[in-house]
């Protein structure tokens, strides 16, 4: 199954984000994410956190008790972390992350950890750009990208490690089409591929072993596999 999570900090257009929901089971907000949500005119099934950052809370008044799961403000898990889990308590296996890379730089890294842990997010749209996890032996190991911009970025980061993925090789990830050769980088070594680009607009890029975030712009054709 499919889910949406709508986390706070800074949120893209939802007319360029929409696109890539897909066909979703569920919609899940961490307090103000849910105003995210309503902006994109889409119904919430579930709202967690302690409701710190939500403005008004008379939005809340829809919602029946079951549907609102209030955390302590004292804590050691972030709202995000709370409705992640309670997403993949409900069986969601494909989680969408909509908002949070702007705002705090502690909130930023808490989400960026979060990749390195078993079953991330498949998809983070933020507010500029979007990042695809890919992940070598899965259904969504690579990504085809076409029609960018030649000058638009084009980042590669290895995320989690082989032991947290179950893997043995570490990270590996190969791409046709970028200016910047990735194939033999030591991702286990610190390296990574930042502003690279695809000079004709069309690039590959497969994860071998190990899990990757590739970062792009919003407006762009993506096709996963």
């Amino acid at each position: 199954m499919r889910g949406l999570l709508f986390t706070g900090g800074s949120r893209p257009d939802m007319s360029l984000a929409t696109r890539f929901f897909g066909k979703y089971d569920a919609v899940y907000a961490a307090d103000s994410g849910l105003l995210g949500a309503q902006e994109a005119g889409i119904e919430v099934n579930y709202v967690v956190g302690d409701m710190d950052s939500i403005p008004n809370l008379s939005v809340l008044e829809n919602f029946d008790n079951k549907q609102i799961i209030r955390s302590p403000r004292d804590k050691d898990l972030t709202d995000t972390e709370l409705a992640l889990i309670l997403m993949r308590e409900q069986d969601i296996s494909e989680i969408v992350l909509i908002g949070g890379d702007g705002g705090r730089m502690d909130h930023f890294f808490a989400l960026y950890r979060m990749f390195s842990l078993k079953k991330p997010p498949i998809i983070w749209i933020g507010s500029d750009t979007i990042a695809f996890t890919l992940e070598a032996e899965t259904n969504h190991e690579s990504i085809v990208v076409t029609d960018l911009d030649c000058e638009a970025a084009v980042s590669i980061f290895p995320v989690g490690s082989a032991e947290n993925n179950d893997l043995s090789h570490g990270h590996i990830c190969v791409a046709d089409g970028l200016y910047w050769p990735v194939n033999n980088l030591l991702w286990d070594g610190g390296q990574f591929s930042l502003s690279n680009r695809a000079p004709t607009g069309t690039c590959k890029i497969e994860a071998v072993a190990g899990r990757f975030l590739v970062v792009l712009p919003l407006i762009g054709g993506y096709s996963l596999s």
